[in-house]
Formats: C-alpha cells, structure tokens, sequence
C-alpha cells in the first residue's frame, strides 16, 4: 500500500495547492499542507483497495456492455483487459462513495474521486515494479 499513500499524499497536496492559489491567491500553511498529506495518504490506500476489489467487475461488465453494443468478442476482449483504467475507475467509486455521507462539496468529491483514482490505477503497478527489484 506505500505507493497509494505516496500517490495520495502527493496528490492531495498538489491539487489543494493549486487550489488554494487560484481561490485565495496564497499558498497553504504548513498545518494545512500536513493535513492534505495525511487524508491523502488515507485516501490514497482506500482508493487502491477499492480499485482492486472492483476491478474484475467494472472489467466483466465492460467487456459485456461492448460485446452487447458492438457484438464483437474481439474488442469486448479488449476493453475488459483494461485493467488499469478499471482499477482507477474502482478507486475513484470507492472514495467517492466513502465520502458522499459526509460532504456533498463537489470539490471535496472530485478530489476524493481523483485521488481513489489515481492510486487505484497507479499503485499497484508501481507495488509490482518495487517488488521485483
């Protein structure tokens, strides 16, 4: 889970500094900075479960919708192996889903949202080549 915390705690921070600068005209405080980080990294790790628990789904459902719309086995194939993109789109679920009972701020969502996102589609992948170093 490292990776989807760095992802997350990276990102939180990054997209609250872009947005704080544009909304305010100033950069965070360091306690502000700190707790981006920290719900980030939460957010990050929930977000990598997710993707990967929802991944065979979103990838089967995927793969039937377009073999129902196109009737091609070949690209219904295709797009079900997907599976970072179902991975990141499982993340992105998750989080939002998680904080929708406490917020209904579209920003706070779309952060959570991106934040699932890019550590469901990312982390695994970076776990993967950390491990076979």
């Amino acid at each position: 889970m490292l990776p989807a915390e760095l992802i997350g705690e990276a990102s939180s921070v990054g997209i609250g500094e872009v947005v704080s600068k544009v909304t305010t005209g100033k950069w965070q405080s360091l306690p502000q900075v700190l707790q981006e980080a920290n719900e980030g990294g939460v957010l990050g790790a929930i977000g990598e479960a997710g993707g990967l628990a929802l991944e065979s789904g979103l990838a089967k459902g995927a793969g039937a919708l377009t073999k129902l719309l196109t009737g091609s086995e070949e690209t219904a194939s295709k797009i079900a192996g997907l599976t970072p993109v179902w991975r990141a789109a499982g993340g992105a679920l998750t989080n939002t889903a998680l904080q929708l009972p406490f917020t209904q701020n579209p920003e706070q969502l779309a952060i959570a949202g991106i934040i699932g996102g890019l550590a469901g589609g990312l982390g695994p992948g970076v776990a993967g080549k950390l491990m076979r170093k």
